[in-house]
C-alpha cells in the first residue's frame, strides 16, 4: 500500500451521535454543537470549503451515524479521516493521556 503523508494546518474533530454533532475547530477550539442533518451539515462545510486544502476533518466512527459529515466532506472534496474511537482511545492512553474518552 502506498502511503502520502500531507501537512495539514488545521484539524477539526468531530463526536458523532445520533442527533448531533460535536464539533471543535483546532487544539484550542471551544465546542459546537450542530445538527446531525443534511441542512446543519451543508452550511459548516460551507464556511470551511475555502480552507480544504490546510484542514483535515477527523471524524468519529459510529456504526452508520458518520455516513452524511462524511460523504458531504468527500462530495466538497474536503479531507476526511474516519476513526475507531477506541483506537484513539488507546493512542492517548499510550502517550499519557489519561482522560475521559469523549
Amino acid at each position: 500500500m502506498k502511503m502520502t503523508q500531507c501537512a495539514f494546518n488545521f484539524v477539526v474533530g468531530i463526536d458523532v451521535s445520533k442527533d448531533k454533532l460535536d464539533v471543535v475547530r483546532g487544539s484550542q477550539g471551544n465546542p459546537e454543537m450542530i445538527e446531525n442533518k443534511a441542512s446543519s451539515i451543508k452550511e459548516l462545510v460551507t464556511t470551511v470549503s475555502e480552507l480544504q486544502q490546510e484542514t483535515l476533518f477527523v471524524v468519529e466512527a459510529t456504526g452508520g451515524y458518520e455516513r452524511l459529515i462524511v460523504e458531504s466532506l468527500q462530495n466538497a472534496s474536503i479531507a476526511v479521516a474516519v476513526v475507531n474511537p477506541r483506537r484513539v482511545r488507546d493512542f492517548a492512553k499510550g502517550i499519557g493521556i489519561d482522560a475521559k474518552t469523549d
